[in-house]
């Protein structure tokens, strides 16, 4: 092991020994080029070289990067960080010849200024986030689902629903055979508001019901001139607050009434609610937290620190939040020339993948 650290801990001390002796330079020349007596040589040494490294360690970050990570090429990074120092050095001239300044006051005034204007021009030319649109897609694990609720009694009854979605035209849908599916095409930093595309149009929430469609309810003490057979709902929507964390919630609609029959022989849901209006009740399966979308927000520009630090603890935050709403991520090695990357999570009773459009 102290090995494996030497080679890191040799680099890192070669880069402070560089740093150091750059800035005993600087101050050397400042006191003796420049003039000033030794204290204050150092003084303004320090503080301008702190300003400059703030200025433009960025660009010298990009002459250094690797050539994989590089959004521009090493000449135009190199030209970018000489047209810096030049307006720089162009700004402390501009300070003692034509303003009036005395030389110290002159680079310290330059320097602070460039550093200023650089800062907010930064801000607002371009955001510091940007936000990537995602594709949602959820397929129910629907044999386990209809099995454990009582809805389908054998794997040969459930064979027979698929056999006749099988007859159903591939352009009518049939969540059964279909699923969910959304985009979220824009979102607010902080995953509270967004914009969403599904089944043909925009929303700002998510709700999403559809008929189990053949699966029915027969009710036999169904009033005359009143239809016997109930449909079974499947519903997704935002909203859902398990564990103070916003998300979706996922789950059926069923009769109360066949609900009350069956609900001792099936597993408990996590929440319900009943509609006397509609003498149905919501049975929430399962539920998505919405820190699982929190990654297609991402610094504008490329972050060392954010890929090293920030996402690992979004990320550590969203598998812990997985944890807790019995979410497993599902291993995906892609084949050889495959370059589509989806994130795949699974729970008993759904399967969910969502990836950047």
């Amino acid at each position: 092991m102290p090995n494996s650290s030497q080679p890191s801990f040799l680099n890192r001390a070669k880069a402070l020994a560089v740093k150091i002796v750059a800035l005993g330079m600087w101050c050397l020349a400042l006191v003796i080029l420049g003039g000033f007596p030794v204290p204050q040589g150092v003084m303004l040494g320090l503080v301008t070289a702190w300003l400059l490294a703030a200025l433009v360690t960025k660009d010298i970050r990009d002459l250094i990067r690797p050539l994989s990570q590089r959004s521009v090429s090493f000449l135009d990074s190199a030209k970018i960080l000489v047209l810096k120092l030049g307006a720089v050095a162009f700004g402390c001239l501009a300070l003692i010849f034509a303003g009036g300044f005395s030389l110290r006051q002159g680079i310290l005034l330059g320097v602070i200024l460039s550093w200023l204007l650089a800062a907010v021009l930064e801000r607002a030319v371009k955001p510091v986030w940007r936000f990537s649109p995602y594709h949602v897609r959820v397929q129910p694990n629907w044999y386990q689902l209809l099995s454990d609720f009582k809805l389908v009694g054998t794997p040969e009854e459930w064979w027979s629903v698929r056999e006749s979605l099988a007859q159903v035209s591939p352009g009518e849908y049939r969540v059964l055979r279909d699923g969910i599916s959304f985009t979220v095409v824009e979102q607010s930093k902080d995953l509270a508001h967004a914009l969403i595309f599904a089944n043909g149009g925009y929303r700002s929430r998510f709700e999403f019901e559809a008929d189990l469609n053949p699966i029915q309810i027969e009710r036999e003490d169904a009033l005359p001139h009143f239809s016997r057979s109930q449909r079974i709902t499947l519903f997704m929507r935002s909203g859902f607050h398990p564990y103070s964390m916003a998300g979706y919630g996922l789950g059926m609609d069923v009769p109360a009434w066949w609900w009350e029959k069956v609900k001792g022989s099936c597993p408990a849901p996590l929440h319900e609610s009943s509609d006397d209006l509609t003498g149905y009740v919501k049975l929430v399966l399962a539920t998505i937290s919405c820190r699982e979308f929190e990654l297609y927000w991402q610094p504008s520009e490329w972050s060392d620190e954010f890929f090293a630090k920030t996402a690992k603890e979004i990320s550590d935050r969203r598998d812990e939040h997985r944890a807790q709403l019995g979410w497993t991520a599902e291993e995906f090695n892609p084949p050889p020339g495959f370059t589509v990357h989806f994130t795949s999570i699974q729970h008993k009773y759904f399967n969910l993948t969502h990836q950047s459009v």
